[in-house]
């Protein structure tokens, strides 16, 4: 698999930035996989995004040589499948709660011994440039699954969510977490301390483990205050917030000048 260092690199301690796709279309996942982005994912539980044109977008992400992620639908592990089988390297699953989401969560991805993943995997072979049997005793440990972290649930269970085999990271969705964590009075999680605090944990728990610790952020000023937190594995903005904010900073500049 010729981007397997994506594993190995969130193995490691770099800091590494992702891109957030949420449009439906390849052109734009190309235009942001030509960037220096170090991956690119594809958010499939919010994003406008079917099989069919997640399926073109992975194919634009990879043609330019830049490993694909995508964060599952809620109740998406069918869908993840899919996902790995035409070249997906990172799978995010959302709302994962406990031990047992795990466990479920790596026995649908993983191959035997490890799962019991289905066989199909015939794009992923040719993006790899591999054969059957090399894909096959290749494939559980080249694929990075994460934990989306974002309940207060899943704070309390977070040492047997990371000690479950299978994980390369733990990633946090801030805005659920928020609203989970203040009983639905806010989704921000900058001002309220028990939120930002569950986030550090996180960090200590992920790097505990041998785990990698993401995160989503908004904006470039919100990542940069998870970066100083630990967070290793960061996607930054959204396709369409790029968009809104190139177009608002063009008109800004041109009706003040006139």
């Amino acid at each position: 698999m010729s981007r397997a260092s994506l594993v190995e690199r969130l193995r490691g301690s770099e800091l590494l930035l992702s891109s957030w796709s949420t449009v439906p279309d390849p052109l734009v996942a190309e235009t942001l996989a030509r960037d220096r982005w170090d991956a690119c994912t594809i958010d499939l539980q919010h994003g406008m995004m079917g099989y069919a044109e997640a399926r073109a977008m992975v194919m634009a992400i990879t043609g330019v040589g830049k490993p694909a992620m995508a964060r599952l639908p809620l109740d998406g592990l069918s869908m993840a499948a899919r996902m790995l089988d035409i070249g997906v390297e990172g799978i995010i699953a959302p709302m994962i709660n406990c031990a047992a989401d795990v466990a479920a969560l790596v026995d649908a991805l993983r191959y035997p011994p490890d799962g019991n993943r289905s066989w199909g995997a015939y794009r992923a072979m040719a993006v790899g440039g591999l054969g059957r049997e090399a894909y096959l005793a290749e494939a559980n440990r080249r694929v990075a699954l994460f934990a989306m972290i974002e309940t207060r649930e899943a704070v309390a269970n977070l040492e047997t969510i990371a000690a479950t085999p299978g994980l390369a990271g733990l990633f946090v969705g801030p805005s659920d977490l928020t609203i989970s964590m203040t009983q639905g009075r806010t989704y921000e999680p900058d001002g309220e301390p028990d939120v930002l605090e569950a986030m550090r944990e996180v960090v200590a728990v992920a790097k505990a483990h041998g785990l990698c610790p993401g995160i989503f952020t908004p904006n470039a000023q919100q990542a940069a205050l998870r970066i100083a937190y630990g967070f290793r594995f960061v996607t930054v903005g959204s396709d369409l917030a790029f968009m809104a904010a190139g177009s608002a900073s063009a008109l800004n500049t041109l009706r003040q000048s006139n």
